[in-house]
């Protein structure tokens, strides 16, 4: 599909209204956005793209502008900065490396058998792999 030229090599439809071409509208800017994305190689948010997606369809009979304004609500949403990460407190990190150092030898022993068994998973999906042809 991405190697299919977008007109099938056809010209592209006259989008002009009234002088002016309606994807230089900021109506359409997203949608120029969003389509050179996939021609660079560089698609959108894809969580954005299933946001304005699933965007009612009363809402898109409503017309281009009630769209891009839509749109613009869900985009702010995505490129809000996101929230600060947890900082714990002093205490809480003493807490934590006591129960660490509590439960040191029972630790080792998990964090070992976990090993194991990714060694082991490891050297199937090698076996596996031999069978496979090239």
């Amino acid at each position: 599909m991405f190697l299919t030229r977008l007109w099938h090599g056809k010209p592209a439809p006259d989008w002009k209204l009234s002088g002016k071409n309606l994807l230089d509208t900021p109506a359409f800017a997203f949608w120029k956005e969003w389509y050179q994305g996939y021609l660079t190689g560089h698609p959108m948010d894809w969580n954005l793209q299933r946001e304005v997606a699933l965007i009612p369809d009363a809402d898109w009979k409503k017309g281009a502008e009630h769209i891009a304004r839509l749109i613009e609500e869900i985009r702010a949403r995505f490129e809000a900065p996101s929230a600060t990460p947890y900082q714990p407190t002093e205490q809480e990190r003493n807490n934590v490396a006591a129960r660490v150092s509590m439960n040191r030898e029972a630790l080792a022993l998990s964090i070992a058998g976990v090993l194991e068994q990714i060694a082991a998973f490891r050297e199937q999906v090698r076996k596996n792999n031999r069978g496979c042809p090239r």
